[in-house]
């Protein structure tokens, strides 16, 4: 719901699991190409890593994956894990619920098929429950 509700305020550029789909992409960085500003430098031993048009020459985003800082698992998800994508380019850009990550490099957002878990149900179970 969060994802399509950003997606309408036109913040933002975004990459649904139906694109995925339809244009073959494998990888993070084939989907991050079709966006505008957002580079894709491949080479120097490091593979491919995604950057910002606006963002200077070592400054990489900062990766969400389901709703937490992730910029370790961000860059490697299996694009057919993934069901969005959002890509912002700068601070300016980012939505308040990701304002709390380093976004002066921009942040590129992971939603994946199995998603966040779920919160726990009252705060009697708060203090016992523990991710699968």
């Amino acid at each position: 719901e969060d994802f399509e509700r950003r997606m309408k305020t036109g913040r933002g550029q975004y990459v649904t699991r139906q694109e995925i789909e339809e244009r073959n992409y494998n990888n993070l960085g084939d989907a991050a190409r079709t966006k505008r500003g957002v580079l894709v430098e491949c080479g120097g031993g490091r593979g491919c890593q995604i950057r910002m048009a606006r963002a200077g020459q070592a400054c990489y985003p900062q990766y969400v994956v389901d709703g937490r800082p992730d910029n370790h698992f961000g860059p490697m998800v299996a694009i057919r894990d993934i069901e969005g994508i959002e890509f912002y380019s700068g601070a300016s850009d980012v939505p308040g619920e990701f304002a709390g990550v380093d976004a002066a490099c921009g942040v590129v957002v992971i939603w994946t098929r199995s998603g966040p878990p779920p919160p726990p149900r009252s705060s009697a179970c708060r203090a016992t429950w523990r991710p699968p």
